[in-house]
């Protein structure tokens, strides 16, 4: 049996806690023992961990008993592995005394390709911490992973970029099979009328997500089709700023907030077109599993990397485009999605069971 610990995953779930449940819901229990190590409160998904749940208190308000729970971790279970899973390297405790305890695999996995931050402050500390641990991370990292080359160049820099191991964000495509009476019911769910022209978006309530500019394409889109609006899947720091804006420019009657839902793929069937203008993204599953339902998406092209157009329904706008732009392309996408979109990413090597099975040989090299 080999014991790993998974670290880096936080609340509300976004699509790195997807990417990487959706490996180890597949790992074979006799052969892979995963726990799960949080910085944060209860997490909504618990039920979906097949092991220990640890949870640490905040690193900074309380650095005294964080650092004892972090020694107590390492110091009551003897792991084969370690599997930190960051959008930055501005804290790499784990790896630190995981080397110290003897871990033989100590993984950082990538999983944006920019920073970000949640105040002022944080802007500076920020990249001033990331660049210094990026410097001395092949120390204490024995495997450097990221869900795009374009991620590895961000994580880890010149010097290390190209040792790095692209492990692309993959999903169960089988969970994207369409039925309209799925698609009938959630709309009725949602209040949603069935002549409704709906634009989705999933993603958690972040600067990089740039959810206020989705908004004001929203409004654009109400103005060129009234039908039209926006299911928006997803909570997190920001929702006092999101939804109060959504009011603020007059489009609330337009906009379902449905909060974290556990049910994303079924919630797909319901959208005519995926919309994602973030500022920062690595290699955004919610893409892959939108192209798994045969759902155009129009994303920016600042942030998300050519190589996710897998299915050829994947269009890319600038940022720089007017909300006006955006929703034109939103508007006109709607219907012209080519079908086989879980096929062809099967065939890519982006079905979930596939590469779980690749990663869990890879952790059963490192029992002891």
């Amino acid at each position: 049996m080999t014991h790993i610990l998974i670290a880096g995953l936080k609340e509300p779930a976004g699509g790195v806690e997807s990417a990487v449940l959706a490996y180890t819901e597949q790992f074979d229990p006799s052969e892979v023992a995963t726990d799960f190590a949080f910085v944060c409160g209860k997490v909504s998904f618990e039920d979906r961990l097949h092991g220990q749940a640890f949870y640490l208190p905040n690193r900074i308000r309380h650095p005294l008993a964080y650092r004892r729970a972090l020694k107590a971790i390492f110091a009551n279970t003897a792991y084969d592995a370690l599997w930190c899973n960051y959008s930055g390297l501005t804290n790499i405790d784990f790896l630190k005394e995981a080397k110290k305890r003897g871990v033989p695999v100590r993984i950082v996995h990538g999983h944006t390709a920019k920073y970000s931050w949640g105040n002022r402050i944080m802007k500076y500390l920020v990249p001033f911490f990331h660049t210094k641990n990026q410097k001395v991370i092949d120390r204490y990292a024995t495997d450097l992973w990221a869900c795009s080359a374009k991620s590895a160049q961000f994580m880890f820099g010149d010097r290390l970029a190209t040792t790095a191991t692209v492990i692309p964000n993959s999903v169960d495509t089988s969970q994207f099979t369409k039925d309209p009476a799925v698609r009938q019911a959630l709309l009725a769910e949602l209040g949603i009328p069935e002549s409704a022209v709906v634009l989705g978006h999933v993603g958690r309530m972040c600067a990089e997500k740039n959810q206020r500019f989705l908004l004001d394409i929203l409004r654009a889109a109400v103005k060129q089709d009234p039908r039209t609006v926006l299911l928006f899947i997803g909570d997190g720091e920001l929702r006092d700023e999101v939804v109060p804006y959504a009011d603020e420019i007059g489009v609330t009657d337009h906009v379902v907030f449905t909060g974290s839902r556990s049910d994303v793929a079924a919630l797909l069937q319901t959208m005519d077109v995926f919309v994602l203008p973030s500022i920062s993204e690595g290699f955004p599953v919610t893409v892959v599993e939108a192209q798994a339902a045969d759902v155009p998406c129009v994303v920016s092209r600042e942030a998300v990397v050519a190589e996710i157009n897998i299915s050829g329904n994947v269009h890319f706008l600038s940022l720089s485009d007017t909300p006006e732009e955006w929703a034109a392309k939103a508007l006109a996408v709607v219907g012209s999605a080519v079908p086989g979109g879980a096929e062809k990413l099967a065939a890519a090597g982006y079905d979930s069971k596939t590469a779980a099975k690749a990663l869990q040989n890879f952790f059963k090299g490192a029992r002891k």
